[in-house]
């Protein structure tokens, strides 16, 4: 498979996503706060990509790219859901 046939949208990759979407954004509310030996950042939309690079960069303050980074994540991930259930449908 190809990372343009990967990548292609479809009716079950956008439904996905937006499952996806819709569970970060209320997981990210009930979360609330991330502490560390810095202090404790608040958490907001961008969940994933916030605790990813929060990791590298301790002082992150949360921006628009990282909106796009996450959002550019889920669908990632909503692509390797449907093509791992592709697969296992095929065996």
């Amino acid at each position: 498979m190809k990372w343009k046939e990967f990548l292609k949208p479809d009716s079950r990759k956008v439904v996905i996503f937006v499952i996806l979407l819709i569970m970060e954004i209320l997981l990210s509310s009930q979360i609330g706060y991330i502490c560390s030996e810095e202090g404790c950042y608040t958490t907001s939309f961008p969940l994933i990509s916030f605790i990813l690079l929060n990791i590298l960069f301790p002082t992150l303050t949360i921006t628009v790219p990282f909106w796009i980074l996450d959002v550019f994540i889920l669908y990632l991930l909503s692509c390797l859901i449907v093509r791992i259930y592709d697969k296992l449908k095929k065996k």
